[in-house]
């Protein structure tokens, strides 16, 4: 299993999103960013992290063991929250799905798709409890 991009860079901003599809620009591969997207996903709230609760998210993400026994994730990908580490060329977008199970990550142009072990979305769930729902 490849490993996600490093996370360890500030500053850090979590985002309460839709959970609606992603919404596209002229093309399908053009996903709207910016004024109010992230990926495509229309961005409700955001909030930037403090330092340490940045890095305890980042090393929830980069955990591997938080991934894969689930085998492949469900098709919707409507993502709920995000996490966006860096900044500029830097930067590292994470999208979450709690309801077909994927975390997709962006960075440099790459991304990754991971499917969350029930280990993982417990941790997910608790971090979008702590950080999202208070939005």
């Amino acid at each position: 299993m490849k490993s996600p991009p490093n996370m360890a860079r500030s500053p850090a901003w979590v985002h309460r999103l839709s959970g609606m599809p992603l919404e596209y620009g002229a093309t399908p591969k053009d996903l709207l960013e910016g004024q109010g997207y992230l990926k495509g996903a229309k961005v409700e709230a955001s909030s930037e992290l403090k330092s340490t609760t940045a890095l305890e998210v980042a090393a929830a993400f980069a955990n591997l063991s938080n991934y894969g026994d689930r085998g492949m994730g469900g098709r919707c990908f409507f993502p709920g929250f995000a996490f966006s580490f860096g900044e500029d060329a830097q930067k590292v977008e994470v999208l979450v799905c709690l309801e077909c199970n994927w975390v997709g990550f962006f960075w440099n142009g790459q991304d990754l798709w991971l499917a969350p072990s029930e280990n993982g979305l417990n941790q997910f769930r608790k971090i979008y409890n702590e950080l999202v729902e208070r939005l």
